[in-house]
This record gives structure tokens, sequence and C-alpha cells, in this order.
């Protein structure tokens, strides 16, 4: 069966520059010659600024990491961003390298991105930093539309990329795997499932 790999965008496989505290990561955009608000007081207000969107890194391994996803499957991009930097945001893979940018899914919620993954057919895989608020958003999930919940539940995996294994749940009402960084990718392909490791000739 086809798997499909969604990878989430901010701090799964990008991050903005984190200096010493926020005050500092903001000195370093100016610095850079950006024109900032100064009403910025969260790290989600500097690093979703279209401006800073379009400098940020590629986390280390994350390329790789996709282009391995990629030769096992399909890979596509599910993150919670604005729709007005849709295109920054495909511009920044194409420019970093990343396979396939243009299967790109804009949400404007955790609990959007898990719907909008079950649009795609086959097993469907969400490697996302921010796993466990796409199992808190289930009971939502749930209420709007149970039957298919209950088909997510039989095709769905969560990554919990930067999580270890310590740090999962007993229980869960999908199945999740802890991906600590892009270096371990393929023990997860291992745990995810034998069937998602590209077959030899």
């Amino acid at each position: 069966m086809k798997t499909t790999f969604f990878l989430d965008i901010d701090q799964t496989i990008s991050t903005g520059y984190v200096g010493r505290d926020l005050a500092a990561s903001v000195q370093y955009y100016r610095d850079l010659g950006l024109e900032l608000p100064e009403t910025i007081t969260r790290w989600p207000d500097l690093f979703q600024l279209p401006a800073v969107l379009a400098r940020h890194e590629t986390l280390p391994g994350a390329l790789v990491g996709a282009w391995r996803l990629d030769g096992a499957g399909d890979v596509g991009y599910a993150t919670v961003r604005a729709p007005d930097v849709e295109q920054i945001t495909r511009d920044w893979l194409y420019r970093e390298g990343f396979p396939k940018p243009e299967r790109l899914v804009m949400c404007q919620s955790v609990a959007q991105k898990v719907l909008a993954l079950a649009r795609s057919p086959g097993r469907l895989v969400l490697v996302d930093d921010r796993w466990r608020k796409a199992l808190e958003v289930w009971p939502l999930i749930v209420k709007h539309d149970s039957t298919l919940a209950v088909d997510l539940r039989q095709r769905l995996t969560l990554v919990a990329f930067g999580a270890s294994q310590a740090d999962l749940p007993e229980a869960s009402v999908v199945p999740v795997v802890a991906l600590p960084n892009w270096a371990q990718i393929d023990a997860v392909l291992m745990v995810i499932h034998e069937a998602v490791v590209p077959k030899k000739g």
C-alpha cells in the first residue's frame, strides 16, 4: 500500500535564528536590515513574519531525511501558516532543495492539518514536532466526522519529531513513533512498517 509522508515545516524541517533569547533573535534579523514591528513578544510573532520565514534555515539532516522518505513513498508538506505566506513557503522549499515542494498544504490549525491528510489515499505518516497537539485535537476530529476519524485511525501514524521513546504516551488513538532527530530516520522507517522501506530490485 502506498505511503504518503507529510512533513510539518516549522521546527520540524526548518527554524528561524534562535539566539540566547527572543530579543537577541529580533536583533539578529534587524541587523540583517529587516524592518520588524516593535510588538514582538513571542517566538511565533517573529518566526511567522514573511521576511523572516524567507530566511529560515534547514534543520540538520532534514533535507537528507526528506529525500529518504520520498524514496520510501511520497512526500508532501503540511504546515500551520497564514495563507498569505504560501508562495514564500513554497519558494523556500524549492530553494533549499526539498522534494516535491508543490505538494504543500497550508492549514489554519493542527486539527485542520490532520483532517487535510485524509484526502490522500493509502497509508499516511505525519512527521511533526507538535504531535501532542495532534493527539489533543482528536476529539474535535471525531466530532467533525466520526467516519473519517475511524478511517484515519486505520491509516495514520504520527512521527513525534524531537521526542524520545520515553516521551511517548503508553496508549494513543493512532500509533506514535519517536524521531529524536533526522539522523534516526532509517530506524523510524523500519519501526513504522517494513512495507515502507524500498524493496531491492
